[in-house]
């Protein structure tokens, strides 16, 4: 487990900077081998080496507002301690057509530790999600097994090419078939 639960402190450009856009979840094909999760970015496919996630249930927050449950999760490209990597959260239980708006604000964020964005003295991930593109579709979850099914799609551009049209032209998607996770406690 390299960098789980490492705060989403370099994403503050993507928070910044989002505004709404529509969201695009046409590739409902789930061709992939049993037990394997793969991520396809602007065409691109990777097989996750490492996956690993969070149960946590549902409450309530400090200001009063109710959160479903939801697992956190982090997905490695390789073993390689400096391993891109996607992490963020999905619904703990089977849903269909899931939004950023409707599960409570999950959404994924790429992590490049040799691709980053310098921005007003700042370094980033060179990567910003249209959170409120996310759409999730949980087929099947065993919280005991920690095995998950399902797939989810969320729009993104790189920072430069955000900051100079503010667009989202790019899709990333996750397509999990019976992927097994490694279950992780919090800090």
């Amino acid at each position: 487990m390299k960098k789980f639960f490492r705060f989403f402190a370099m994403a503050a450009i993507a928070g910044s900077l989002m505004v709404a856009c529509g969201d695009d979840d046409d590739d409902d094909d789930a061709d992939i081998a049993n037990g394997a999760y793969e991520i396809t970015m602007n065409g691109s496919n990777w097989t996750v080496a490492e996956f690993y996630a969070q149960w946590n249930e549902g409450g309530q927050t400090q200001s009063g507002a109710t959160y479903d449950p939801y697992l956190a999760v982090e997905m490695c490209k390789t073993t390689a301690e400096d391993s891109p990597y996607i992490k963020g959260s999905l619904a703990a239980a089977v849903i269909s057509n899931g939004t950023y708006q409707s599960t409570s604000g999950d959404y994924m964020l790429y992590c490049d530790e040799n691709d980053l964005y310098e921005y007003q003295g700042e370094s980033y991930y060179n990567f910003v999600p249209n959170k409120q593109s996310f759409v999730e579709n949980i087929t099947a979850i065993d919280l005991n097994a920690c095995k998950l099914s399902g797939n989810w799609t969320e729009d993104y551009n790189d920072c430069e090419g955000y900051l100079t049209n503010g667009s989202y032209p790019y899709t990333m998607t996750g397509k999990m078939n019976n992927s097994q996770w490694t279950a992780v406690e919090a800090e």
